[in-house]
């Protein structure tokens, strides 16, 4: 019998967060669909040693197979779920990439007790759990400061007093009022780390990995699609024929994308200078480790976070800002400062980046279609103590 003919184009990607660790949850097409741009599958990524055994001839020598892991990459486009305070359908992903998620679905406002440049006491009722609020963005309503906005660092229960990272320019007090709008935070982790389980069909052939962990990667360029891309380590799970490839998968939770314009994003600052953006794009910087090196250990961790990534400006005059100063010249250190992008307008489809401790390095000039443009490499900072909070708030 002639080969079967398998087309490329045909692929369907399903996912779902494991509860036991590398134990297949069941996936189908109803809650499980992923929709994926720019796929790219290593089903079975080897290691090999060669035995040097000494022969009496050139040539190589034959390889010990030592270990196999399996690698995902594809795109998946920036936006929300539609509903303010509800998970976006990429949301099982990040938590696979060493991040939290915490959704306040319903909106917490009242009138504050008291007020500083940097904290607000919230009213007597709200939540007695510290940290409730913990990364989420809070805005006055009305009162002193109203329209002013910050992320809060941290919230004490007891005394119900949220402190933010950056001092807003009026002090709040008892006459401000506030909203904590329903609103989902991805925030960096450093333990209890989500593993998943893939399905990945190529035509009418099946791939599964599990125990999966990886990274992503953001970026928001003009004119373009804004994408997380994600780069998955995993554990073989086989392949297999299936009769017919799934073509009923639901994709219903996945919402139509904005591109990235004047009118659709907003918001950019860099160490608190409102610039013009050409490019952006930040590296979570997950060292995944497929760790097969202990006897009896078959597993995939993240060891370590190393956040980075490169932003392109309009160059600014040296009076506006200087950037040249801000990554340390003379000897002097870097100096940090936070970073701050909303991409969306509509409720539920409001995705906004924060950063409070960014420092800058190796700032080039560059041509933009004729426009002088300023390209910088970026370091992501944790914020002592407790860091992680390297943020990604979804509205």
């Amino acid at each position: 019998m002639p080969n079967a003919q398998l087309s490329w184009r045909r692929k369907v990607v399903w996912f779902a967060v494991e509860n036991v660790y590398k134990t297949d949850p069941g996936l189908n097409a109803a809650v499980n669909g992923l929709e994926v741009r720019n796929m790219t599958l290593t089903p079975l990524k080897s290691k090999k040693v060669e035995q040097n055994i000494e022969q009496a001839y050139l040539g190589n020598l034959r390889e010990l197979l030592v270990g196999q892991q399996v690698q995902l990459k594809f795109d998946v486009a920036i936006a929300g779920s539609g509903t303010a305070g509800v998970a976006p359908a990429y949301g099982g992903l990040m938590r696979c990439c060493k991040r939290s998620e915490t959704a306040l679905a319903v909106a917490v406002s009242g009138n504050a007790q008291a007020g500083s440049v940097s904290a607000i006491t919230l009213a007597a009722a709200a939540s007695a759990v510290n940290d409730a609020y913990k990364n989420m963005e809070i805005v006055a309503t009305g009162g002193a400061g109203n329209g002013q906005s910050g992320i809060i660092k941290s919230y004490n229960g007891a005394t119900k007093v949220a402190t933010l990272f950056e001092p807003v320019a009026v002090a709040f007090d008892n006459t401000t009022q506030y909203s904590i709008g329903a609103q989902t935070v991805y925030a960096p982790v450093d333990s209890g780390d989500d593993s998943g389980t893939f399905y990945v069909y190529l035509d009418r052939l099946k791939f599964i990995m599990n125990g999966v962990r990886g990274n992503v990667v953001h970026t928001l360029d003009p004119l373009k699609v804004p994408v997380y891309t994600y780069t998955f380590t995993g554990i073989w799970g086989g392949y297999s024929d299936v009769a017919e490839m799934p073509t009923n998968t639901v994709y219903t939770p996945w919402k139509m994308p904005l591109a990235v314009n004047a009118a659709n994003t907003s918001g950019f600052k860099l160490h608190g200078f409102a610039a013009n953006m050409y490019t952006y794009s930040l590296d979570d910087g997950n060292q995944v480790v497929h760790r097969d090196d202990i006897v009896g250990v078959e597993d995939v961790v993240i060891t370590d976070r190393k956040s980075v990534g490169t932003v392109s400006i309009q160059m600014p005059l040296k009076a506006e800002k200087d950037f040249f100063a801000a990554s340390g010249v003379g000897g002097s250190q870097p100096v940090e400062g936070s970073m701050t992008l909303t991409h969306g307008v509509t409720a539920g489809n409001i995705v906004r980046f924060y950063q409070p401790a960014v420092t800058v390095s190796d700032p080039t000039p560059e041509d933009k279609n004729g426009t002088a443009a300023l390209r910088m490499a970026l370091r992501l900072l944790p914020v002592a103590p407790g860091g992680n909070d390297s943020l990604i708030i979804v509205k």
